[in-house]
């Protein structure tokens, strides 16, 4: 029984790993739920249509493009830091090139797709072009980080972040009753705050591990959060689940960094990944179950 699980499951992790190579997969895989979240939750929160899985498809398709984009552009930088900076020779240049072919199927099939899902939204909705402007200026903030080779960089990942919630108000647009936009304005603040307060945090779990300077930041930035929330629902102006949320969410910023540090070792993924699919949920819950928000 082992052997034959072990030689099915090999081949299957090479393909998987040839296709995250080629551009057609992405390994980031904590972006799933910023992805999708807003548009669960504007859909949910307007009304479920049919447009909506079409947003859904065209947004899914510029996310692999997006992130096949960003290995084509990593090649290039990388290539550029190594010559700190100078102008590659003409041997160097003919390198890149090739490195960068194996994402050229990716990326036309990935841009195809997506422009023919955001061609047919517009037909469905010709006002939603009004998003693009600020669509066109996350997207030029995180190439412009990719191209300086910072793709990690906290202003490329939270122009991630503020491209993504404005699904949030897409979807909702596109819904069967898009009328309480106050309501999805606040879930729309309440997702964005959330989202970028994952940077840090993650950050404190992995690659800046230990870091009491990224630590101190991601306390900070929840404990803020809080602070504010409460003194709004304190005048009646917000939901008493909104802080209850929050608090959760300071406690994680300061109880999971604090584990992996006594541990002396980064917690297991497993662990990582099963608290933030439980946070995500407890997040689009306070957001779209009626009394949480009235």
């Amino acid at each position: 029984m082992n052997s034959t699980e072990t030689t099915t499951s090999a081949p299957h992790g090479a393909r998987v790993h040839a296709l995250v190579r080629k551009g057609w997969l992405t390994n980031q895989h904590g972006a799933w739920a910023m992805m999708l979240v807003p548009i669960l939750v504007g859909s949910i929160l307007g009304g479920f249509t049919w447009p909506q899985a079409l947003l859904t498809f065209a947004w899914l398709a510029a996310f692999f493009f997006f992130s096949a984009l960003g290995l084509w552009i990593k090649v290039g930088a990388s290539a550029r830091k190594r010559t700190g900076g100078k102008p590659l020779d003409p041997k160097r240049k003919a390198a890149v090139a090739r490195r960068q072919a194996r994402y050229r199927s990716a990326l036309i099939t990935y841009a195809s797709l997506a422009a023919v899902g955001a061609l047919g939204l517009v037909l469905i909705k010709p006002d939603l072009v009004v998003w693009a402007p600020a669509l066109a200026v996350c997207f030029g903030v995180a190439v412009w980080e990719m191209w300086r080779d910072a793709d990690r960089s906290f202003l490329a990942r939270a122009s991630a972040v503020m491209a993504s919630q404005l699904l949030t108000p897409i979807a909702f647009s596109l819904g069967s009753n898009p009328h309480d936009w106050a309501r999805m304005w606040l879930a729309t603040a309440v997702l964005t705050l959330y989202f970028v307060g994952t940077i840090p945090y993650v950050k404190t779990l992995i690659r800046e591990r230990g870091s009491r300077a990224w630590i101190r930041g991601s306390i900070a930035y929840h404990g803020a959060v809080l602070t504010v929330a409460v003194v709004i629902a304190s005048v009646g102006m917000l939901s008493w689940w909104i802080v209850a949320l929050w608090a959760l969410l300071l406690v994680r910023s300061v109880a999971f960094p604090a584990w992996s540090n006594k541990l002396g070792k980064p917690l297991r993924p497993a662990i990582v990944g099963f608290t933030e699919f439980a946070v995500s949920t407890a997040v689009v819950l306070v957001l779209v179950l009626p009394a949480t928000l009235s």
